[in-house]
């Protein structure tokens, strides 16, 4: 082999070795984004605070004129989300509660005897229902714009009577 034709072959099985390493890196690239991809679980962490104006709340002689939401991540698909609401009378009422959003149905904790079954539904949308004696007594739907900026909760509470009560949250995010 001529010396000019040794040096060519090394060089082309290096170019070789580059375009797969270039090759390689644009996939990554382009694949990343899509791993990092918050669902939407993830993307209700944060301060959300009730727009009272837009939300549909049942009617009530004491009703509610601002509240809040803080929600934290705690784990694997697990939130504890924190609850304040102000009244038209100056009561204060903080609730928390420590949600696994993993599908599977869970003891409630607490006075209040119970199951809580949590899932993502979609990217944008978190379902919770809420079982006693085996019976749904509440449903919880959220959705998040893709924006990231607005959440509605929709839910569904059936007295012991079996009477539904529905209201709509609207949540902005701060």
């Amino acid at each position: 082999m001529s010396p000019a034709l040794a040096s060519v072959v090394p060089a082309r099985a290096q170019l070789a070795r580059m375009s797969v390493h270039a090759v390689a890196f644009a996939l990554i690239l382009l694949f990343l984004p899509l791993t990092m991809a918050q669902d939407a679980s993830d993307k209700q962490i944060g301060v959300w605070k009730l727009n009272i104006e837009r939300s549909q709340l049942p009617p009530s002689p004491n009703p509610i004129v601002s509240g809040s939401q803080t929600v934290e991540k705690v784990g694997p698909k697990k939130y504890r989300e924190t609850f304040n609401i102000v009244y038209k009378d100056g009561q204060t009422r903080k609730a928390e509660t420590v949600r696994s959003y993993d599908g599977s149905e869970k003891k409630l904790e607490g006075q209040v005897p119970g199951t809580e079954t949590c899932e993502i539904v979609d990217a944008n949308t978190l379902k919770c229902t809420t079982k006693r004696n085996g019976k749904v007594t509440s449903e919880v739907s959220a959705t998040i714009l893709p924006d990231g900026k607005t959440m509605t909760a929709r839910s569904k509470v059936i007295s012991p009577d079996g009477q539904p009560t529905m209201s709509v949250r609207v949540y902005e995010k701060q």
